[in-house]
């Protein structure tokens, strides 16, 4: 497929209607919580896509604010340091290049995913080819979908960003974030237009994280597939999503005209903001609940995918990079089924609990630390049918996408049995003191 065939689908077109008519209309109630990438929680009603670009935070190392504008002028110089490097051959500056653009992503493990590849491209001394020929592949008035593998050999949520800011065009960032909104935005179309098929291939954009789906917004929504970094198709999946998003953007920021005013001067500079927009939409995609009350998607996701809050096989489980020896550990309340556990701090873990099997990814075990770091005596309340009270550990976990409270129990069991946290009991509660990871984390 390429960018004619692909705009000239009638799901395409009329899902691109259907967005442009909304993109400066769209209600977006953003509710992010601090972290260590978002110094303040923020708490904002918004209308239209232009407006959450705007609102757009990202405070990588190095940073002042992380604010849009500084952002803008961050990727500005991060792309015009790679591909001065690639343009001319030198793989030692492309290299570090690509490290500081992984520096700033917020990559977690440098011992797994995009650095030892990146690496072993270096120390080939092809990394300045692999990034040219992937360039492209990638170049978005050309691409073919049925063509880009070759050359791209691996995708995951820090090449995408090596990759867009080696291009030209507005290439996008595909990361979880990113595809939550997408597929969120897409499942909006089809219940505002009572679309009860399958959804068309063409707009069909899988998620890359358990906890960022298009089900926290439409529970009943079909699937738009689901990347799990080890089936044989994701690196081809994640390159075509790419690809097709981008096509979808430059398309809205090509039509949009004045409800983008202020977003950038050229077109790839609107995309990038588009993006930006679905960045911040994507945290939690029931930001855009408002707009759809008293819909419904249509359809039933496939059983053998990754979904909460509906128990997941073993099957479907992606054990983490790095998994090492299965441990077990009995919940906090020191009674119930046993916790068995692999993995590692830096990679996630994978988690079977009774008929449960959930992964808990590096990613959420960082957002815990970051949000709890130093906090003494927070409340668990991990009970199944319970309503967790505000700054407890089970409404953290409701806010941030879980299905409930009771994944507390195990989540907090294996965090004390890593070194994260403490537990004690007072009175009838089980109380959690956490560790401040920047001086108390185990390694």
């Amino acid at each position: 497929m390429n960018k004619t065939d692909f705009l000239a689908s009638p799901s395409v077109t009329d899902f691109m209607a259907w967005l442009n008519r909304n993109v400066g209309t769209l209600k977006v109630n953003l509710r992010i919580p601090r972290s260590r990438y978002v110094p303040a929680a923020v708490r904002s009603r918004l209308i239209g896509l232009p407006a959450v670009a705007r609102s757009y935070i990202w405070r990588a190392q190095g940073m002042t604010t992380g604010n849009w504008a500084e952002t803008c002028a961050t990727l500005a110089q991060l792309s015009a340091d790679l591909c001065l490097a690639v343009n001319t051959g030198n793989q030692d500056d492309a290299f570090a290049a690509c490290k500081e653009i992984l520096r700033w992503g917020g990559n977690r493990n440098p011992t797994v995913g995009a650095l030892p590849f990146l690496t072993s491209k270096c120390v080939a001394q092809s990394l300045c080819n692999y990034l040219q020929s992937c360039k492209a592949a990638f170049v978005l008035n050309e691409a073919d979908t049925t063509l880009l593998m070759p050359p791209v050999e691996n995708m995951n949520a820090m090449l995408t960003k090596v990759h867009a800011l080696n291009a030209d065009d507005g290439l996008p960032i595909y990361d979880s974030r990113v595809a939550a909104a997408i597929g969120s935005l897409v499942e909006g179309w089809r219940v505002s237009a009572c679309i009860t098929d399958p959804v068309p291939a063409e707009l069909a954009f899988p998620s890359t994280a358990i906890n960022r789906t298009v089900w926290r917004l439409f529970p009943d929504a079909q699937s738009p597939g689901h990347i799990t970094y080890t089936g044989p198709d994701d690196i081809l999946n994640w390159a075509v999503a790419k690809v097709r998003l981008g096509w979808l953007l430059e398309a809205l920021a090509n039509r949009s005209g004045t409800a983008l005013k202020g977003l950038g001067a050229t077109v790839p500079q609107r995309m990038r903001a588009l993006e930006a927009a679905l960045f911040m939409i994507g945290y939690d995609v029931r930001c855009l609940a408002e707009n759809f009350t008293g819909a419904s998607a249509h359809g039933a996701a496939p059983a053998g995918l990754p979904r909460w809050p509906r128990r997941r096989t073993q099957a479907a489980m992606v054990p983490p990079a790095g998994a090492s020896r299965r441990r077990s550990v009995m919940p906090l309340s020191g009674r119930g089924t046993l916790i068995s556990y692999r993995g590692d701090l830096d990679s996630g873990f994978e988690v079977r609990w009774g008929n449960l099997s959930f992964p808990l990814q590096a990613g959420v075990i960082e957002e815990i630390e970051t949000y709890f770091a130093g906090c003494r005596d927070v409340r668990l309340e991990a009970r199944r049918d319970g309503a967790p009270r505000a700054g407890s550990f089970g409404r953290w976990l409701l806010d941030a996408g879980w299905p409930s409270p009771q994944y507390g129990s195990a989540v907090a069991a294996i965090l004390r049995e890593e070194g994260l946290l403490e537990a004690r009991r007072h009175g009838g509660a089980l109380m959690l003191s956490f560790k401040d990871p920047q001086v108390e984390r185990p390694r």
